[in-house]
């Protein structure tokens, strides 16, 4: 999954952070680049940091859970972190919002990870 949102989603000290913890040699990455300035015909270019993008199983591995446990608690708890219209989530979408949920109290509102705000 390599779409912007997913990328936008991935791009956070969280989620980040995790590669080098988990140690992971393989991986996939978005490279983003900054366009400074044009001058005649030639783009000045800066290349940006590169964004970790976790495939599903890298998102598993980062709960250190029993894969039966956590696939149960991933199906009963969706509702809790899922926002928005759920049709345009993808597994590693549903699993990185899950992680984040469990792991650091947040949710995606479309734009970025907010805390989760419980009900009183």
């Amino acid at each position: 999954m390599e779409t912007k949102t997913y990328t936008k989603m991935c791009d956070c000290p969280e989620i980040q952070e995790q590669r080098s913890k988990e140690g992971i040699e393989v991986a996939c990455w978005v490279t983003r680049y900054l366009y400074i300035s044009k001058s005649f015909d030639y783009w000045t270019m800066v290349k940006a940091p590169h964004v970790w993008l976790p495939q599903q199983d890298d998102i598993q591995k980062m709960f250190k859970e029993e894969a039966f446990v956590l696939a149960g608690e991933f199906s009963h708890t969706m509702e809790s972190f899922i926002t928005g219209d759920p049709s345009w989530w993808t597994m590693e979408g549903l699993w990185l919002a899950f992680y984040m949920w469990k792991k650091h109290g947040k949710i995606w509102d479309g734009k970025e990870w907010v805390e989760e705000v419980l009900d009183k």
